[in-house]
C-alpha cells in the first residue's frame, strides 16, 4: 500500500498508461555548437554535461565504453523507462556521439549505474533533454 502511494504521487494518469513521462525540453533559441566538437556523419549534439535527458527510442544501451560492440553492453534501457538520466561527461566521438551518464532508478535502495549511451545517429536522435 506505502508503495502505491508512492507511485500515485510519482505518476500522473496519462503517464501510467505509457505515455512520455516527461516533456522534451524546447528552447526557444536553439543552443550553439560546442566548440571544437564535431562527429563526421552525425548531426551537431543537442546535449551538455547536467541535462537530464530521456530515451526517445524504442531501446538503448547503456555502455561500459563508449563504443559500439556487443563486449560494451552493460543494460538495455526501453523507452518510457521509470530511471532519471543525467549526463555527467562527454562527448566522445567513435562512430556516434557518446555521453556519460549516470542512471537512477526510481525505488528504495536501488543504486545508481554509470556508463555511456549514444546521443543518436543520422536519422534520429535517441536522447532527448527533459524538463
Amino acid at each position: 500500500a506505502a508503495q502505491e502511494d508512492v507511485l500515485a504521487d510519482l505518476l500522473l494518469a496519462a503517464e501510467a498508461s505509457g505515455e512520455l513521462a516527461f516533456v522534451p525540453y524546447l528552447s526557444p533559441t536553439p543552443r550553439a555548437a560546442l566548440e571544437n566538437f564535431s562527429c563526421e556523419g552525425m548531426p551537431e549534439t543537442r546535449l551538455r554535461e547536467g541535462d537530464w535527458v530521456s530515451v526517445s527510442t524504442n531501446a538503448l544501451w547503456l555502455r561500459s565504453e563508449p563504443r559500439a560492440d556487443n563486449s560494451t553492453r552493460v543494460r538495455q534501457y526501453l523507452r518510457y523507462a521509470p530511471v532519471m538520466i543525467q549526463v555527467t561527461g562527454g562527448p566522445v566521438c567513435e562512430k556516434y556521439v557518446y555521453w556519460q551518464v549516470e542512471i537512477i532508478p526510481f525505488g528504495e535502495g536501488v543504486e545508481s549505474i554509470r556508463g555511456w549511451m549514444a546521443e543518436g545517429d543520422e536519422t534520429e536522435y535517441y536522447l532527448v533533454r527533459v524538463k
